[in-house]
């Protein structure tokens, strides 16, 4: 389990869009001793979240199945909260989305790189 780093705050509220249920869940477990974690399967149920105020990081798999990828999910979010941090996973290698967007995607981390790789992009992302 990961919890919060040696003299870090809890991180504030999260949420997790992928369609793969077992991963989302894992994700899930780790992210909830840091911080409030929210946890969905399509970006149709991530956008009924874009008014929460204390939404601060949508973290999305890229693939998501029928409807908009993770990339469109996050666009809307930049779009309609421009102050919510926005990370693209996948199991794909898709780090040349992350240049040349506009900033749509602040982070791409790969799902082979762990939960503690994560950590430390939502570390990085709220601390600025």
């Amino acid at each position: 389990m990961i919890g919060p780093a040696a003299g870090q705050p809890r991180l504030e509220s999260v949420l997790l869009v992928d369609d793969d249920v077992l991963y989302l869940r894992m994700l899930e477990r780790l992210l909830k001793e840091e911080c409030a974690v929210m946890a969905v399967t399509s970006a149709a149920l991530a956008l009924e979240s874009v008014a929460d105020s204390k939404l601060a990081v949508v973290i999305s798999d890229y693939d998501l199945g029928p409807g908009p990828d993770g990339v469109e999910l996050l666009r809307r979010f930049h779009a309609a909260r421009p102050e919510v941090r926005r990370v693209l996973i996948s199991s794909y290698g898709l780090a040349h989305l992350v240049e040349g967007d506009g900033g749509v995607v602040q982070r791409f981390v790969h799902k082979s790189s762990g939960a503690a790789k994560l950590m430390a992009c939502l570390r990085e992302l709220v601390s600025k």
